[in-house]
């Protein structure tokens, strides 16, 4: 019984030096997953803080764009007035330049009257000299007259 005395003897310390073992193992094991864990937590921090800054660029230039969207539309308005006045001031030149020309035509029309009128004129004051009715003083009164003169 010895040898079986001296065998379990033998066991027990074995099998303390595996559950010792065993339990070394774990607890490594548990560092390293406790290790790993601190790890992934560093880097979903990290992720978490580069999302919140990617979310706030996003957000400054959400508002960036708006900005330029709203200067967009008042460039756009200011230019169809712009056009508008544009188009306003060539109706008014077209009108302006309309007067000119009819204002033109009236001033031929009453340059062609007058200078017929001065033909008339000229040649009635010929046939009177010619005639020898008047004396030239007389002849300038006359033509004085003709011409609104006192």
């Amino acid at each position: 019984m010895r040898n079986s005395q001296l065998s379990t003897k033998k066991l027990k310390p074995s099998r303390r030096n595996l559950l010792k073992k065993l339990q070394n193992e774990k607890r490594e094991a548990a560092e390293k997953a406790l290790s790993e864990m601190k790890i992934k937590k560093v880097d979903l921090e990290t992720l978490n803080k580069d999302i919140e800054d990617k979310e706030g660029e996003i957000s400054d230039l959400k508002k960036k764009l708006e900005a330029e969207e709203d200067n967009q539309r008042i460039s756009r308005h200011n230019c169809t007035k712009k056009e508008d006045d544009i188009a306003d001031l060539e109706k008014q030149v077209k009108k302006l330049q309309n007067t000119i020309s009819d204002v033109n035509a009236q001033n031929e029309d009453t340059g062609a009257v007058l200078n017929d009128t001065k033909d008339d004129t000229e040649k009635k004051l010929d046939q009177q000299v010619c005639l020898g009715e008047m004396s030239s003083v007389d002849s300038f009164k006359k033509v004085v007259k003709q011409f609104g003169g006192n």
